[in-house]
């Protein structure tokens, strides 16, 4: 049984570790669009100053991990990690609709 909850836990990990891939590369794709269809314009914004920080944090740690120096860097790593949690925030301001659910599932918990 712990055998099997083992190999679990390790399946978790992978899909966590490829799911941060994914994400990552859309994220990437979606800063160069912005930045090929806005330009300066890009920087005005500061949400867009934040995502591309964030971005750029995110190749930063995935090139520290497939260079196998990330263990150095592990501290920064998780910070900068929490920061990109802040990019919901981005969703949940700009979305009136999803502020409403998210204000009821608020309102619901004990």
């Amino acid at each position: 049984m712990a055998l099997k909850h083992y190999r679990m836990s390790q399946l978790l990990v992978d899909i966590s570790e490829y799911a941060n891939y994914v994400f990552a590369f859309v994220f990437n794709v979606e800063m160069v669009l912005k930045l090929l269809g806005l330009k300066r314009e890009y920087f005005y914004y500061t949400w867009n100053i934040f995502d591309s920080i964030i971005v750029f944090t995110t190749d930063l740690s995935i090139m520290l991990k497939i260079l196998q120096l990330d263990a150095s860097f592990s501290s920064f790593a998780t910070v900068f990690r929490a920061f990109r949690i802040m990019r919901m925030f981005k969703l949940i301001r700009s979305s009136v609709s999803l502020r409403l659910i998210l204000d009821t599932i608020i309102n619901i918990l004990p």
